[in-house]
């Protein structure tokens, strides 16, 4: 391809060589960035030369060959033709060119190139000049400083930038008056579009000329190989440029026409991505700035940087593909070195630590422990894992590998509870060597638990306690939550391991309280099992949740603190807060911890006597997590599930929840409690009333057993109670209820209030009411809808027998309401006698359904349902359907 001013500058050098060959000769300098036309104006200079007579010899430097002495001069001579030195046998180098490189050497060649110069003009042309190996160079200078008497003209293109080797020469032969400098430049934007118009047609250029400008940069090879590419794609009017073979093909081409300095800084530009500068780039090869400056100068001259970046992605493809897979690392290890050391964004190190794949020296590996915790702090758990696996592959010391792989296992749980099952081995084995420290020690004994592997769970405890003792107050500290969770959550387990009671420090030091809030969910649990009172466990609940940030170190203190608070009749407050961390997990992705903090919700929901709630709570948490996946904490959403369900009256859906297999090692930690007591209030509702009784013992046993015989944990007396009042044992329920009571205390609590009630069974009417008011009251304070609704059942039914009948339909509207708020399935028992089909339609109308759909449940005629309501209406003596259900005498066939 040819531009315009290109014959103007081969004329240019013609008018040079003709001012001088009338017997003074010229030196002219032809310079430019690579592929702006150097080498095709020198070779269009030299064939006019030669076909005017002219002895024309040329020669092309390269970096490869600088170490060769007088090899450029060799080169020239290899031009002369034989006839021209003589008859002599062999090549004319071989007799001008001396072997040696000393000055003698270079004044002897120079000596007998100028005497080719007598018998007619001479044309020395020489590319790529700034490779010149120095004696050829001392031979060209010694040429030029005697050119005033000869027929001689040298003419040398040169590169931008100009090497540190030529620049002593270029500044010797510049002071001349024969020397003159054209200076090449990149195509301008107009000259790309006046080539396109030559190529593409008129449309091209017009439309495409900027786009062509830009992604070549004026560079004459690149432009020409982008407008190859572009023909061959048959890219039409209006369309982008193609980028293809011929365009990757000229950038490696103009890389090997780099300079050292340029080639290395653009490989490690491509490496390095383009959060990194040249600059740094530079810092990282150890150049001078001025170095940085020129090479990117010239980089961007030759149309493969533009503003300090690739042009186009194709040209850091290839520049990224001349590297090996070697020396990328190791410019990805020295990037994360002084990056490191330059105090830069730990996401940047970490990355090239990465792609380095070079074992890891300590700080390595607390870089990328650092940032797999900022990106699973920021819900980017992906990133964590990548970052945490890559640390364990690289890491060095056992203790580094152990450390990575306990937060590794961490980090995994949050996304599946069966994840961490391939870690425990070998931190199981970890922690035997000695090369876990206490906190991850705490957390694989933690998880064991979780998990169900409790033999080595206590195999793991035993090499815990049975290292020496530390004042370290923070190992201290660990130790005791460790106590305080297992005594809550798995309380055989340290039965199991009797000298751990004596190992595991009682208590926190104030001191490390204050630094650590996460280390009052210890204490809360204390004061739940009976070392401190309500306030004291709500204060401390309180105390976490305000003052820990969801993470991995915090999870288990913050749902220990939502279960305390619901332990102590705290539902509004343990939902608000629940609610938040649920939003919390989802924006970090945590899904096993969403499903922890539903499981907890379907709980408060339960407790607070939302049974919709419940259910669909317990669901999600189960959707969240697969029932296998769950480990020994499945007892909870599926035992809330049951209770919900029981309590709706549906029992075939509750049947089916208790169909699902479950890990037997969940009857050995607490949440099988909660699942053995769902299973019996099922039971106590279907009728099965032996079975019930096994499972409400079975809880009361274990419970006392493992000195969790608290009423905020399990109230198994009440349950016993509500089963020995459908045997008709009254003796037994007042025996329970009353030794409930006596540890409930006087606080206001749900268990207190449903001990009354079942206290108030066994009670004449007056005392029956008595005792009623007061259950009534209590449970209205703890917010305990559902029990309230049994037991406004139970009070309208006493105040009717007691002749109190306004007082009776007032409580019982009350009663009906609540347990439709509720969800909870009530039996509506007639307080007159009706037939049975008058039953059905009365008790149907006040649960609320339309005359059209009791007919069609019924499958009687609307007419028919009419009838029947107005007879029930005379003989309860109401004239209207919603003072049914107060007319009506509840019956309760389930309580939770």
């Amino acid at each position: 391809m040819r531009v315009s001013d290109r014959q103007d500058k081969v004329e240019l050098l013609q008018d040079f060589f003709a001012a001088g060959s009338s017997g003074t000769g010229s030196i002219v300098a032809v310079q430019g960035p690579m592929a702006t036309g150097k080498t095709s104006l020198l070779h269009d200079f030299a064939e006019q030369l030669v076909g005017r007579g002219v002895l024309v010899l040329t020669a092309t430097a390269s970096p490869e060959e600088q170490d060769d002495p007088l090899g450029v001069i060799r080169q020239l001579v290899r031009h002369i033709p034989a006839p021209a030195v003589g008859d002599g046998a062999g090549h004319p180098a071989d007799e001008l060119v001396p072997d040696a490189a000393d000055a003698d050497a270079v004044r002897l060649s120079g000596l007998a190139m100028l005497e080719l110069t007598t018998s007619r003009p001479v044309a020395i042309v020489v590319d790529d000049a700034q490779h010149c190996d120095e004696a050829s160079l001392n031979c060209l200078l010694f040429m030029v400083r005697r050119l005033r008497s000869n027929r001689l003209q040298i003419v040398v293109g040169v590169g931008d930038p100009i090497a540190a080797t030529y620049q002593r020469y270029d500044a010797a032969i510049s002071r001349g008056p024969r020397f003159h400098r054209i200076r090449l430049t990149p195509l301008a934007e107009a000259e790309v579009a006046s080539a396109l118009h030559e190529h593409l047609g008129g449309a091209a250029a017009r439309d495409l000329g900027p786009a062509f400008h830009r992604i070549s940069g004026g560079n004459l090879r690149l432009l020409s190989a982008l407008i190859h590419d572009t023909a061959t794609a048959a890219v039409r009017d209006g369309a982008a440029p193609a980028v293809g073979n011929a365009f990757r093909e000229a950038v490696s081409a103009c890389l090997h026409c780099c300079d050292r300095t340029m080639f290395d800084l653009i490989r490690v530009m491509a490496v390095l991505g383009e959060q990194r500068t040249s600059r740094f780039a530079g810092a990282l090869l150890g150049l001078a700035d001025t170095a940085v400056v020129g090479a990117t100068r010239a980089l961007e001259a030759a149309g493969l940087l533009g503003d300090g970046w690739f042009r186009h992605p194709a040209v850091r493809s290839v520049v990224l593909a001349s590297l090996s897979g070697t020396e990328r690392a190791e410019i990805h290890q020295r990037a994360a070195a002084l990056l490191h050391q330059a105090g830069a964004e730990l996401t940047v190190v970490a990355k090239h630590l990465v792609a380095a794949g070079f074992p890891l020296e300590c700080w390595g590996v607390q870089v990328l422990s650092r940032i797999a915790e900022e990106e699973a702090r920021h819900g980017r758990t992906g990133g964590a894992i990548q970052f945490l696996t890559s640390a364990d592959r690289l890491a060095g010391t056992g203790r580094d590998r152990a450390a990575l792989r306990a937060t590794l296992a961490s980090v995994e749980w949050r996304t599946s509870p069966l994840a961490v099952e391939r870690h425990l081995p070998r931190l199981i084995a970890a922690q035997q060597d000695g090369e876990l420290t206490t906190k991850d020690s705490v957390m694989v004994i933690s998880q064991l638990v979780c998990r169900g592997w409790l033999d080595e769970a206590e195999t793991a405890l035993r090499r815990l306690v049975a290292e020496a003792p530390s004042q370290d107050p923070g190992r201290r500290a660990l130790l005791n939550l460790l106590r305080q969770w297992l005594t809550y959550w798995c309380p055989t387990l340290l039965s199991r391991v009797p000298e751990s009671q004596a190992v595991l420090p009682a208590q926190a030091t104030p001191a490390v309280l204050a630094a650590t809030p996460r280390m009052y969910a210890g204490e809360v649990i204390d004061c739940l099992l009976g070392n401190g009172t309500k306030t004291q466990v709500r204060a401390g609940a309180d105390h976490i949740l305000r003052s820990c940030a969801l993470d991995d170190s915090t999870f288990e203190p913050l749902l220990t603190a939502l279960l305390a608070l619901v332990s102590v009749d705290r539902h509004t407050i343990a939902g608000t807060w629940c609610d938040t961390l649920l939003q919390q997990a989802a924006e970090q992705n945590a899904v096993t911890w969403q499903a922890e903090l539903l499981s907890a919700r379907a709980l408060i929901a339960l407790r607070a006597g939302d049974l919709a709630a419940a259910v669909q709570c317990a669901k999600s948490a189960l959707d969240h997590v697969d029932v296998e996946k769950w480990g020994t904490r499945v007892g909870i959403p599926l035992g809330s599930l049951v209770l919900a369900y029981t309590a709706m009256g549906l029992h075939d859906a509750a049947a089916a929840v208790l169909d699902q297999p479950v890990p037997t090692e969940m009857f050995q930690v607490q949440a099988g409690l909660h699942y053995w007591r769902a299973r019996g209030h099922y039971f106590l509702a279907t009728g099965r009333l032996r079975a019930a009784q096994n499972d409400f013992s079975a809880c009361g046993e274990l419970t006392v057993d493992w000195e969790l015989d608290r009423p905020g944990v399990l109230a198994w007396r009440n349950d016993l109670g509500q089963l020995y009042l459908r045997q008709g044992r009254l003796d037994l329920v007042r025996s329970v209820a009353g030794a409930q009571l006596a540890r409930a205390g006087d606080d206001p609590s749900s268990v207190r209030g449903v001990a009354l009630r079942l206290l108030a069974a066994t009670a004449e009417p007056e005392e029956r009411l008595e005792l009623l008011e007061e259950s009534a009251e209590v449970l209205d304070e703890c917010a305990a809808r559902l029990e309230l609704t049994y037991t406004l059942s139970d009070l309208a039914h006493v105040h009717d027998e007691l002749g109190y009948s306004e007082k009776a339909e007032t409580v019982g509207r009350q009663a009906w309401q609540l347990a439709k708020v509720c969800g909870v399935a009530l039996e509506f028992k007639p307080r007159q006698v009706l037939t049975d089909a008058e039953m059905r339609v009365a008790t149907l109308a006040a649960r609320g359904l339309t005359n059209r759909e009791i007919s069609r449940s019924l499958y009687i005629t609307v007419s028919t349902v009419e009838q029947h309501l107005t007879k029930a209406y005379r003989k309860l003596k109401v004239s209207r359907r919603a003072d049914l259900p107060a007319r009506l005498e509840p019956v309760v066939i389930e309580s939770a």
